[in-house]
Formats: structure tokens, C-alpha cells, sequence
């Protein structure tokens, strides 16, 4: 027997299953919403696969949905937000229920830059009764001229459902043109300012070497992560920020730098924030 048929007969919530992204089992897990454990594989290789998978997808309405757009099973759906990027920084993206018997579940959802995926929130969300929203926050690097968000969609139970799509602008991203200011007030002293970074990617480079563990303090960008209500926030990330709950499980990650992010976070629990090679244990209340 193949493993979705012998886990057509499991129905408890608290097996988990280990299973490969994209499988058979995957997809059966993910449909019966079962904790699931994916199998080891890199970020990059994941963000590969839900790009290629979402060459051939449905574009979804960014401003809301109606009864029939999605079905009762997981189908991969494609929404283009470049036309509401008002710059770098934070955004929260909401999905509203509005009404309907049944309610509207996201997953594997993966935001995409420029072609680059920046986060991605593998676990499944829903907006229905309660909670009413789902609500995605990202931040989006400078520059950014294309956005959209891959996502597997369906409607629980049938088809009538109906809500709102918002995309908000928080700020928090660095001004336009800041870096040419920069660079006109370093005229004539280039080879100066090259040569001061070369000599800091230097020494952090042999710290690395040598194995030695950065402190938040010593870190040039003052790296800070605290939370309120459901939220994880970290200040001045310089690398990839990812979000793991205590079974190791990818909760969402961030892939922009040298910016604070706002992580919202539905459940309550212990989660491991890691930012590059610092990692801090948090509980959600």
C-alpha cells in the first residue's frame, strides 16, 4: 500500500508526518491539515520548486475573492502586488473574510521580489469565522520593482466564501537616494571608504575563522529581537531572518537585510528566531 493509503486510516492530529515537499503525502497531510515534518532541504531549493510549480498558476484578484474562486483542494494561485509597493520597508498583507459558510486557507505561501523569493510562511492559515484574517508582514528590499505571493489556496468544506485583500505600507525602509548622498559626501575619499570596509570584512571574516561567537552588541548593526502580542520583531537584521518552532519546524523566513521586521505569529509557544548564525529562544503568549 502506498503512504497516502495507509494514512487514509490515520486520523489523529497528533501524528506527525515526515514527509518530502511536494510528495503525496505532503499533500495529503497538508489537506487534512496534519503537523507535518519536512524532510531536510535547502531554502533555496524549496523557493526553486514553488516558483517552477507556479508557472502555470491561476492569477488570484488582489483585492479580494468571491464564491467560486477557489475550490474545495490546494491549487497553487499566483498575486501580483507590484502595483502597490509604495518603496523598501514593512508591509502587512491581509486577507479578510467578509462572509460565507466556509473559510478561505492559505499555505506555503512564498513572497517573490524580483524574481527572489524574500519570505516564506509554509505554515497553513485560515480566515474565516475566528480568526477573521490572515495577515502576512514583510519587508521588501530597496529597489524592489515586482512583488507577488505564491501560495497554495482553497475553501474548507465547499466553495461559498468571500473577503477583502489589503496591502499596507508601514515604512521603515531607507530613503531614495540615500546611498547617492553618501556617495557625494565621500567624493575624493573612495579608495578611503573601500579600504575601511575591505578591513571590516576582513576582521569579520577571521572572526568567523577563529569560531568566535558575536554577541548582539558586537554586532555593527545592533541586531535586537523582543516580542509584543503576537508579534516577533527584529531590529536591524544583517542576514536572513527564520522562525522555527520547537520540533524544528520552518515557521517563515526573511530574506531582506539590514532592515527591522515585524514577524506576526498566530499560535502561542516557544520559537527559535535565527538571524544568520545568532540564534534566540522566544515565547509567544
Amino acid at each position: 500500500a502506498s503512504v497516502t493509503e495507509l494514512g487514509s486510516n490515520i486520523t489523529s492530529k497528533t501524528v506527525v508526518w515526515v514527509v518530502e515537499r511536494g510528495s503525496a503525502a505532503y499533500y495529503n497531510a497538508l489537506e487534512n491539515n496534519y503537523p507535518i515534518v519536512l524532510l531536510p532541504e535547502s531554502e533555496e531549493s524549496v523557493a526553486a520548486q514553488i516558483i517552477a510549480e507556479s508557472a502555470t498558476a491561476d492569477s488570484a484578484s488582489i483585492s479580494g475573492w468571491q464564491t467560486g474562486d477557489f475550490t474545495k483542494t490546494y491549487a497553487r494561485y499566483r498575486w501580483d502586488f507590484s502595483g502597490e509597493l509604495k518603496g523598501a520597508g514593512n508591509y502587512t498583507i491581509t486577507f479578510k473574510y467578509t462572509g460565507g459558510a466556509c473559510m478561505l486557507c492559505l499555505s506555503d505561501a512564498l513572497f517573490v521580489a524580483d524574481g527572489k523569493a524574500i519570505a516564506h510562511f509554509f505554515e497553513r492559515r485560515t480566515a474565516g469565522y475566528n480568526p477573521s484574517k490572515i495577515v502576512y508582514e514583510i519587508t521588501i528590499p530597496a529597489g524592489t520593482e515586482k512583488l507577488e505571493l505564491l501560495a497554495l489556496a482553497k475553501t474548507d468544506g465547499g466553495t461559498e466564501s468571500k473577503g477583502t485583500v489589503k496591502v499596507e505600507y508601514l515604512g521603515g525602509g531607507e530613503e531614495q537616494g540615500g546611498e547617492n548622498q553618501g556617495g557625494n559626501e565621500n567624493q575624493g575619499g573612495e579608495n578611503q571608504g573601500e579600504n575601511e570596509n575591505q578591513e571590516e570584512e576582513s576582521q569579520n571574516e577571521n572572526n568567523n575563522e577563529n569560531g568566535t561567537q558575536t554577541s548582539v552588541t558586537e554586532l555593527v548593526a545592533n541586531i535586537n529581537i523582543y516580542t509584543y502580542s503576537h508579534t516577533i520583531v527584529v531590529e536591524n537584521a544583517t542576514s536572513e531572518i527564520r522562525v522555527y518552532d520547537v520540533m524544528g519546524r520552518l515557521i517563515c523566513r526573511n530574506a531582506a537585510r539590514n532592515v527591522s521586521a515585524e514577524i506576526r505569529i498566530n499560535e502561542s509557544g516557544v520559537y527559535i528566531v535565527k538571524v544568520g548564525a545568532m540564534a534566540k529562544r522566544i515565547i509567544i503568549e
